[in-house]
């Protein structure tokens, strides 16, 4: 898509309109996956152990996929974990990159309570986890609800949140 020119008092409009652009394309919906997605986060926990999805059922779930070296990915647990804990949600944070030393970084610095998976791709291909943070909204049956590319606001988090109730 070409960028247009665009006259500004001071500045270069070529400049604005890929600012514009850039921003626009980080905050979108992404197509909803099909099936129980709640039953498909089977990954090790920073413990080792396989996490039981079925602790997720009854209440909606965001479900974040991050890595630990993403700023926008650093800046999105604490809120997203804030917003679902806010409407009663549960909180996943799923590492689909770096290691699960990197993983405990981040949950330490972050003060993260929810639940952590470290994937060793499998939930990344599964979910064709292209950029992050990528969050999923789950429904009480771990039916996807929606799907967002990029960081959210609070708003939309708790708007998406709200509506798979």
């Amino acid at each position: 898509m070409p960028l247009h020119r665009v006259r500004t008092k001071g500045g270069s409009g070529l400049i604005l309109a890929g600012i514009l652009l850039a921003l626009a394309a980080c905050h979108h919906a992404e197509a909803i996956p099909p099936g129980n997605v709640a039953e498909s986060l089977v990954a090790p926990t920073l413990g080792d152990a396989v996490f039981d999805p079925k602790t997720l059922a009854g209440k909606p779930a965001l479900v974040m996929f991050v890595s630990p070296t993403c700023s926008h990915c650093l800046a999105e647990i604490p809120r997203g974990e804030e917003v679902a804990r806010s409407v009663g949600a549960n909180t996943v944070a799923v590492f689909v990159a770096g290691n699960a030393d990197a993983a405990v970084k981040v949950v330490a610095d972050t003060k993260f309570k929810g639940t952590v998976l470290v994937d060793d791709g499998t939930l990344k291909k599964q979910y064709d986890v292209r950029a992050v943070p990528y969050a999923l909204v789950l429904g009480p049956d771990g039916k996807a609800r929606a799907a967002y590319l990029g960081e959210q606001e609070s708003s939309t988090l708790k708007d998406a949140l709200l509506a798979a109730k």
